[in-house]
C-alpha cells in the first residue's frame, strides 16, 4: 500500500506578533504535505511546537526527506518523537482509505471561542468578539502583571452577561503564589463582591507540567475548573489521557498529540472532557481537526455538553493558508470547500 508523498514547507507571519507568557511569536512554520493513492488525493500538515514537546520543523524536515516521496504504510514506523509527522501521515492514510462521504461534512456547525489574545486589546477584542456572536471567549494571562490582568478582567465583567463564558489560559506560566491569587481573587468576585460575575468556564493550565496535583488541589479548594493542556503534550501526556487521572477539561491540541486513528480513540473515551484547541495551524490542520470534532460531536449527542473550540485563529495571519472565522460557527462543509479552493494555488 505504497503512497506517493509530496510536501511544500510555508512560513506565516502573523499579522501581529502573538503575546504569550514565554514572549512574542512571529512566525508560525510547518509542511503542508500532499498524499496521492491512484485517483485519490488529501492534504494534511505538519505543524510542529518544540515548546509543547514536539519535533522541531529541523527533524520534521529531516523525516520527510527519509521517506524520499513515498510511504507504504504496511512497513512505517513513525518514532514517537515525532508526534506532528505521525499526525499528519496517520491522518492522510484515514482520509485516503475511509471513503468518508459527503454526509460526514453535512454534521453541520460547531461552537468556537472567541480569541481575545492578550495585552492592551483584550477589551477591544472582546466587544467585537461579542458582536459577532461569540458565546465563549479565551483570554491569555500571565502575560502581564495580576494587577493591571485584574483591572482588565472587571473591565469585561462591566459588559458581560449570564450566558457568556470565559477561559483563562496562562500557558503553565503562574508561580502556586500568583495562581492562586488569582482562582482565590475570582471565587471573591463571584461570591457576591460583584453584581456582575464571571462565569468562568475553567483556568487553562495556570501552571507547569509537572504540578498537576496542586492544579487538582487548587481546582477543589475553589471550586473552579481547571483543564489540562501542555500537560498533555510530550512523552508523559498519555498519563492524564487514562480515564480516571484528570476530571477536568482536557485541552487537546490535534496537530500535536501524535497518530489520528490514537486521537479518535482518545477522542471517543473522554468526549465529554475534550476540547479541541488550535496550534495557529493552516486551514488544513484545521480541517483534520474538525474531522475529530466530528466524532466527538456524534458521540455527545447534547450539543449543549460541547465545549466551544479553541480554532478562532485564522484571522491572526494575512496570508492564503487561512479562512476568516467571523462567527462562532465554522461548519465543516465551510472548511472542506475552502480547502478545495486554496490549495491547488498556493504554491
Amino acid at each position: 500500500m505504497k503512497i506517493f508523498i509530496s510536501w511544500y514547507p510555508y512560513r506565516r507571519n502573523f499579522r501581529n506578533p502573538l503575546r504569550t507568557a514565554s514572549g512574542l511569536w512571529h512566525l508560525r512554520e510547518g509542511f503542508l504535505i500532499e498524499s496521492t493513492y491512484g485517483t485519490r488525493k488529501t492534504w494534511t500538515e505538519i505543524a510542529p511546537m518544540p515548546n509543547f514537546g514536539t519535533e522541531t520543523i529541523e527533524e520534521a524536515h529531516d523525516f520527510l526527506v527519509s521517506i524520499n516521496g513515498k510511504v507504504d504504510f504496511g512497513e512505517l514506523k513513525i518514532p514517537d518523537r515525532l508526534p506532528c509527522c505521525a499526525y499528519a501521515l496517520t491522518g492522510a492514510k484515514h482520509n485516503l482509505f475511509n471513503n468518508i462521504s459527503d454526509d460526514y461534512f453535512k454534521i453541520g456547525s460547531f461552537p468556537v471561542a472567541g480569541f481575545l489574545g492578550s495585552g492592551s486589546k483584550v477589551f477591544e477584542h472582546f466587544r467585537n468578539k461579542k458582536l459577532n456572536g461569540f458565546k465563549t471567549f479565551k483570554w491569555k494571562i500571565g502575560v502581564d502583571s495580576f494587577e493591571k490582568e485584574w483591572e482588565t478582567f472587571t473591565q469585561i465583567a462591566s459588559e458581560t452577561q449570564k450566558d457568556l463564558k470565559f477561559r483563562l489560559d496562562a500557558n503553565a506560566s503562574l508561580d502556586l503564589d500568583t495562581a492562586e491569587r488569582w482562582l482565590q481573587a475570582v471565587a471573591d468576585f463571584n461570591s457576591g463582591i460583584s453584581n456582575k460575575p464571571m462565569n468562568i468556564e475553567f483556568f487553562e493550565q495556570p501552571m507547569a507540567v509537572g504540578y498537576e496535583l496542586e492544579m487538582e488541589r487548587l481546582s477543589k479548594k475553589y471550586g473552579i475548573p481547571i483543564a489540562l493542556d501542555e500537560s498533555l503534550n510530550g512523552s508523559k501526556g498519555s498519563q492524564w489521557l487514562r480515564n480516571t487521572d484528570w476530571r477536568g477539561p482536557l485541552v487537546l491540541k490535534p496537530s500535536l498529540q501524535g497518530p489520528f486513528d490514537s486521537q479518535i480513540a482518545i477522542v471517543s473515551a473522554h468526549s465529554s472532557q475534550c476540547v479541541l484547541s488550535s496550534s495557529f495551524e493552516t486551514i488544513v490542520g484545521l480541517n483534520q481537526s474538525l474531522r475529530l470534532a466530528a466524532i466527538q460531536k456524534s458521540q455527545i449527542g447534547n450539543k449543549d455538553s460541547l465545549y466551544a473550540m479553541g480554532f478562532d485563529t485564522q484571522n491572526l495571519f494575512e496570508d492564503p493558508f487561512g479562512i476568516g472565522i467571523s462567527n462562532n460557527k465554522p461548519g465543516l462543509g465551510e472548511i472542506k470547500l475552502a480547502v478545495q479552493r486554496v490549495m491547488p494555488h498556493v504554491f
